[in-house]
């Protein structure tokens, strides 16, 4: 392409926009756009047509008549309408005023009176993405003789029995607005988050994950990450019961003094309460802190996405409550522990 350039740019292309959209439309290249032989993006495809907004919709224009079902209601019956038989098929034609129809003069042995003229009919257009009606009035009615006159036609067998409609009714059933378009993330962690405000602002999302569907995969899903669930969580609990031992085994000299000076069991159990609640509510708050940070980019911890990954919102308060527990329930050991021994063994011995 790149040897042709001369030839190319300035050259005129015939872009077909689908059956019964009216004709084919001519463009003009006037550019060539180059890409790296990196760029994976045109890995599996031959390449992209840049155009106007105007093309865009002349191709949507296109695309909505060829996935859409059309139905015609006349003489009290639904038709079906399609471009491949000429008997109820909708063409847009410029001789047809708004809000008008011409049909097949041999039409008039189904109306009554034998005559179709000022009849009504609705023509409906149904797809994925929305429904939409328009009501006429036949106005006209053409035949083999009149039929170019009419419309401009000559090829009377191929079309009779189709219904022309203005070009303006026509865009009516078919030029509609954009339904549907790919939001790409840049990090998998962010999909719930960017759906989520998507919802927020009134779009349907679908994620991809949503539309692969078996039921033996979701449920080893499920079994992995309730699994990888209780690995961190018991991993977490560990951790924490390891270092509120370390710091109960720094204070054993603090609550053997005090048992000394003659502070009670109960005493000596609110204080270690209180201390433990303190530390431990304060340890969960710098860990929630740094998982916040990390996620802000402001600080990097290695194990934190594995965490972020793996825990929603009722893992943390289960994390919360097992560790309040935990350290209410350490509390009432050492404080045991204490009072097990007389004053001077408990100040010697280790916890």
């Amino acid at each position: 392409l790149n040897q042709l350039k001369d030839k190319v740019i300035g050259s005129s292309v015939v872009l077909n926009i689908g059956e019964g959209s009216g004709s084919d439309k001519q463009y003009k290249i006037v550019g060539i756009s180059y890409v790296n032989d990196n760029d994976d993006v045109f890995m599996y495809s031959d390449g992209y047509i840049y155009a106007k907004s105007k093309v865009l919709e002349e191709l949507q224009f296109s695309m909505n008549q060829q996935y859409s079902d059309l139905r015609v209601f006349f003489n009290k019956e639904w038709h079906v309408s399609n471009v491949y038989d000429s008997e109820y098929r909708i063409i847009p034609n410029q001789n047809v005023g708004v809000g008008e129809a011409f049909v097949s003069e041999d039409w008039n042995m189904f109306c009554g009176n034998s005559n179709c003229l000022h009849e009504k009919m609705d023509i409906e257009v149904k797809n994925l993405y929305y429904e939409d009606k328009v009501s006429l009035k036949v106005s006209r009615l053409y035949q083999k003789k009149n039929m170019q006159s009419l419309l401009g036609e000559k090829d009377f067998n191929r079309y009779n029995g189709a219904i022309y409609i203005s070009n303006q009714d026509y865009q009516k059933l078919f030029m509609h607005g954009v339904y549907q378009c790919s939001v790409y993330v840049d990090d998998v962690n962010h999909v719930e988050m960017v759906s989520n405000s998507l919802n927020q602002l009134g779009y349907q999302t679908l994620k991809i994950k949503d539309t692969i569907y078996s039921v033996g995969a979701v449920e080893a899903l499920k079994i992995f990450r309730t699994v990888i669930t209780a690995i961190l969580i018991i991993t977490l609990f560990f951790i924490s019961y390891f270092v509120i031992r370390i710091i109960l085994k720094s204070r054993n000299v603090y609550f053997g003094t005090i048992r000394i000076l003659g502070a009670s069991k109960k005493n000596a159990k609110h204080l270690l309460e209180i201390e433990l609640l303190t530390v431990s509510h304060i340890a969960y708050l710098v860990f929630i802190m740094l998982l916040y940070f990390h996620r802000m980019h402001i600080v990097k911890i290695g194990f934190a996405n594995t965490i972020i990954k793996y825990f929603s919102w009722h893992d943390y308060i289960i994390l919360y409550i097992v560790i309040t527990i935990m350290s209410y329930l350490i509390s009432v050991r050492f404080c045991l522990k204490i009072f097990k021994n007389s004053a001077m063994n408990t100040l010697r011995e280790e916890v």
